[in-house]
């Protein structure tokens, strides 16, 4: 074995010493690169889903079938908890596009500035969802077993020779689209006058604009005899249960998103600070 020279350890030593900071700040460059790109992509996931929420509250605002079911549902309360809420959504879908474009220049540029800007917005969305989510907490402890009772009072405003009002354009949308007829069953409309011929609505027959007078004569018996199955033209099932599904299916998808883009929020807060961190003279 070859013996090692006098003063090699110390040698050793000094190279050593000297790659250490080299190392150092490969690995920090390595580290805060890292954070920069995964800031970027988790923004622009975070902008996509912007995007999603803005268009389901813009969905809320105009498909046919949810704005005739608020009108419906919000006749007889003065909680606009679905009209509210679609507002909110189209509000924070406009401001996460508007927070994402922050996150993605200080992530490359690592302006401290535009980051502080986006971690201050980050939170202010995040308590936003905790607001939103308690709404729907509320107006989902509101639906179960309230709904039937709310649906119920809208019969007192039914006036079926005023066919442009919310309730009557509610009513018909609504049993069309479920295939029910009132909310109970059709025995909601018995203490409604319509015509010496007309006992529900055409819109609670199982074929709106065919076999109508058969379906108006099941009314007719079954109101008078308390039936309440076996008709064949004439539409049986109240709304109220298919209409608390609907709701209820409408809270889980804003909840899952929701959800979903606080996680990444999270990340990015996460990741924006460990920027903010460097020093940008490094």
């Amino acid at each position: 074995m070859v013996p090692r020279a006098a003063g090699s350890n110390e040698y050793d030593e000094k190279i050593s010493s000297s790659l250490n900071p080299f190392k150092t700040t490969m690995m920090h460059s390595c580290s805060e690169s890292a954070a920069k790109c995964l800031l970027v992509f988790f923004n622009l996931i975070f902008m996509v889903s912007g995007a999603a929420v803005l268009g389901i509250g813009i969905w809320v605002r105009v498909d046919p079938d949810v704005v005739h079911m608020q009108n419906l549902i919000e006749l007889d309360t003065d909680d606009k908890y679905l009209t509210l809420g679609s507002w909110v959504l189209i509000g924070f879908g406009a401001m996460v596009l508007l927070v994402g474009v922050f996150g993605c220049v200080g992530g490359l540029t690592r302006n401290r500035c535009f980051l502080g800007l986006y971690i201050f917005f980050l939170l202010l969305i995040f308590g936003g969802e905790i607001a939103g989510g308690s709404l729907a907490a509320v107006f989902n402890s509101k639906i179960d077993g309230k709904l039937k009772e709310t649906l119920g009072n809208t019969f007192k405003d039914y006036e079926p020779f005023k066919p442009n009002s919310l309730v009557v354009q509610g009513w018909d949308w609504v049993q069309e689209w479920l295939t029910c007829c009132a909310s109970n069953d059709f025995r909601d409309y018995k203490n409604i006058t319509f015509t010496t011929t007309m006992f529900v609505p055409n819109s609670c027959c199982k074929s709106v604009g065919q076999n109508l007078t058969e379906c108006q004569e099941e009314a007719k018996a079954g109101m008078a005899t308390n039936q309440t199955t076996g008709f064949k033209f004439l539409n049986n099932q109240g709304c109220a249960d298919d209409l608390e599904k609907e709701l209820k299916d409408h809270i889980v998808l804003l909840i899952g998103v929701g959800i979903g883009i606080a996680f990444v929020q999270l990340m990015g807060i996460v990741l924006a600070c460990c920027i903010c961190r460097v020093d940008p003279d490094d």
